[in-house]
This record gives C-alpha cells, sequence and structure tokens, in this order.
C-alpha cells in the first residue's frame, strides 16, 4: 500500500518516525520531563529523524494554531518570557477545539516559509485531525496569560526567530 509521507519525500525510516509521532507513542519524543533522570541516546536520534522528516512536511499557513496541554507540559509562564521546548510541539489549526479542563497555548506561527511549523495533516490526516507540529528548534515569545474554562490558563505565544 502507498505511504503518504513517502509519497512526500520522506524515507522509510522517516515515514516509521512520524507514523510513532502522530500515533500514541508521541511521548518519546519529548525531551523534557518525561525522562526522569537523563534523556537515552536513541531518543537524540529520533528526535533528529523527526525533525528531518518534519522539513518535508508543508509549512503552516494558519494565522494561530491551539493545544491542549498534556501531562507534562508547563503550568506556569511569565508574560516576556522565552519558551525554547527543545522538542516538537504539536498543536492544530482546527480553531473550534475547546477542551475547558485543560491549559491550552494559543500559538501565533511566523509568516509562511519563515515558521518552523509543519502541517502534517496536509500530508496524512489521522481520524481528521489538523495536527501541526513545529520543529525542535522552534521558540516562542509569552504574550499574555488569560484565565478560561475550569479555572485554567490560556497561554497566548508568538514564534520567534
Amino acid at each position: 500500500p502507498n505511504d503518504a509521507f513517502i509519497d512526500a519525500g520522506c524515507t522509510q525510516c522517516e515515514s516509521l518516525v512520524l507514523h510513532s509521532f502522530i500515533g500514541f507513542e508521541s511521548r518519546i519524543y519529548r525531551r523534557d520531563s518525561y525522562y526522569y533522570n537523563r534523556i537515552p541516546p536513541f531518543v537524540d536520534s529520533m528526535c533528529k529523524i523527526l525533525d528531518n522528516a518534519l522539513e518535508k512536511m508543508p509549512y503552516c499557513d494558519s494565522v494561530e494554531l491551539y493545544r491542549a496541554c498534556v501531562y507534562g507540559d508547563r503550568e506556569n509562564f511569565e508574560v516576556g518570557e522565552v519558551f525554547s521546548p527543545g522538542y516538537s510541539i504539536t498543536a492544530s489549526s482546527d480553531s473550534t477545539w475547546q477542551v475547558m479542563s485543560e491549559n491550552r497555548f494559543v500559538i501565533k506561527p511566523l509568516p509562511l516559509c519563515k515558521t518552523k511549523a509543519r502541517a502534517i495533516y496536509r500530508v496524512y490526516n489521522k481520524a481528521k485531525e489538523f495536527q501541526v507540529s513545529f520543529l525542535s528548534s522552534a521558540k516562542f515569545v509569552i504574550t499574555s496569560i488569560d484565565e478560561w474554562g475550569e479555572r485554567k490558563k490560556a497561554f497566548y505565544m508568538e514564534e520567534i526567530n
């Protein structure tokens, strides 16, 4: 059968990594609190492969992206703080997204061809999700913080160079 990622120019290894990343195994690609003592060397290798594969995905042209925070995501920021996660942040381009019981990130990406956001859903749309993932080198500045939903926070951020 055809593989959309290979058709988009990815190697078999890159396709395998992307399939695991958009599946239930995305947490293994985090380089933060998911690993207690140190990041295993194979994770660094897989993250490099993931970045190479994401580079082959279409640029995201959305004006705003949304992330429902998950276990391990930061729960506090300061306005003006630069956030450099060091791993691929995944968001959605679907503006109807609403999860009232979670903190959320609202991200304004850089303009087309400057952004590190890649629209994976244009190549492979798993379960009608509009997944956009940033390269691991992406950086963001926190522009404002609002309370919302059930005593949760919305962190507004802009991608920076």
